[in-house]
């Protein structure tokens, strides 16, 4: 029993599993699974790993579904989602023609605008690193008891040097010819205070057992950073291991963030040494805040993700929130295609989080883009003039319109697959 699906994707008459997986059951009802070959890591409910185990190549879906009693549609769509997943063994794809696939596979757009090179693939000088410099004990209960401390007495001390650094950041956000320098000072400060962020993930990767996979720079949207591979933090059993490793870098933002205050008083007779801790504490501070927020896939969104014990948030929010759209639609008798069942599962206290975290996220990032667009298109007015207004429906659609059009197919497509597996298996059941 073959079955092509629209992309002319076929499904193995008896599919086998990667024989190169691991399995780490976190819960009675997931489990975490390791590609060891291209270091990804999957959370799946024990539902699907059941019918994972079974496809050892000598079965075909349909005597599976049998024998765990399971609806032959569903095993399709389970084996479909697995072969567009690379998780299923073929004759022609081995390990590093799994990695060119899932490179190839990524949006064109975040091609161009998250390029990286690892530079680094061993741990070893962050173990050696780690043990010199004594690094566990930064992960006690009393050094956060201590960085508390700081992070308190650089706020009492932001409030004493309000005036003058608000007037600082006025001279400096200036449009001028100082402006550029500005800039590219604070690029620079910008990349060695990634570097730190980064190594914050890295050692605390380190601390609960991780494997640090890679370290490596890379431009994010046109932007120098430094990236670490923490994906082994996944696999830790405890939660709280999980939040400290997602949120070392916003702790060590925070820590640069208060450094540079505490160092406010030595700048305040130096012009120079003043303008650079201001500039310093601009940078950490807008990125802290921007790690910090939920809404966009970094730290904060992570540490959510953790402190809700719900996996791929952002993604299953917007599955949610479509789905739900489609059914509207399809009770409305604007398509035809019913929405599948297992696209709306969930508790109440889950659909209720979809519910908001999908609303909240695409509201903020519209909203979020439009302003900065806008505010961009009024400076480019003065020398392009109607062509600014151009560029900015230029730019609303492509970094908003087409990026939400893109998740609908892909949510379009799902449904779309799980219908054409529940007529199949309707025309055999009937045969």
């Amino acid at each position: 029993m073959s079955i092509a699906t629209e992309d002319k994707h076929t499904l193995q008459q008896h599919p086998r599993v990667l024989t190169d997986l691991v399995y780490v059951q976190t819960s009675p009802q997931h489990y975490l699974v390791k590609d060891t070959q291209t270091g990804r890591y999957f959370r799946l409910s024990a539902a699907v790993v059941c019918i994972m185990q079974s496809l050892d190549g000598t079965k075909t879906p349909d005597v599976i579904g049998a024998e765990l009693g399971l609806n032959v549609a569903s095993v399709l769509y389970t084996v479909d989602q697995l072969a567009r997943l690379f998780l299923l063994e073929t004759d022609t794809d081995g390990p590093e023609q799994r990695k060119k696939k899932l490179k190839s596979q990524r949006h064109w757009l975040m091609r161009i605008s998250l390029l990286r090179k690892d530079l680094i693939t061993t741990d070893l000088w962050m173990d050696r690193v780690y043990q010199v410099l004594r690094l566990k004990y930064v992960f006690s209960p009393w050094f956060g008891v201590a960085l508390l401390v700081l992070y308190t007495g650089a706020l009492l001390l932001s409030l004493h040097y309000q005036e003058p650094i608000q007037k600082t950041i006025e001279t400096m956000t200036q449009w001028n010819g100082s402006l550029p320098g500005f800039v590219v000072i604070s690029i620079a400060f910008d990349f060695v205070i990634c570097l730190f962020h980064e190594l914050a993930h890295g050692f605390a990767c380190k601390h609960f057992g991780g494997k640090v996979q890679a370290f490596g720079v890379g431009l994010y949207f046109f932007r120098p950073v430094c990236y670490c591979d923490v994906t082994d933090a996944w696999a830790f059993p405890k939660r709280s291991q999980r939040v400290v490793t997602h949120g070392a870098g916003m702790a060590m933002n925070f820590f640069l963030t208060s450094l540079a205050l505490l160092l406010l008083p030595l700048g305040a007779s130096i012009h120079w040494l003043w303008t650079g801790i201001i500039l310093i504490l601009l940078v950490a501070c807008i990125r802290a805040i921007i790690n910090f927020n939920p809404l966009i896939r970094l730290d904060g969104y992570y540490l959510l993700a953790d402190l809700l014990g719900i996996e791929n948030l952002r993604q299953k929010a917007f599955n949610f929130l479509f789905s739900n759209v489609r059914r509207l639609l399809y009770k409305l008798g604007l398509t035809q295609i019913p929405p599948a069942q297992q696209m709306l599962r969930g508790n109440f206290r889950e659909k209720l989080i979809f519910l908001f975290y999908g609303v909240f996220s695409i509201s903020y990032t519209t909203i979020w883009c439009t302003t900065l667009a806008i505010s961009y298109t009024h400076l480019l007015d003065r020398y392009l003039g109607p062509w600014s207004w151009c560029l900015l429906y230029f730019g609303i659609a492509v970094v908003i319109i087409y990026p939400l059009w893109t998740r609908w197919e892909m949510n379009s497509r799902k449904h779309r697959a799980f219908h054409k597996y529940q007529l199949e298996h309707d025309h055999l059941s009937s045969k």
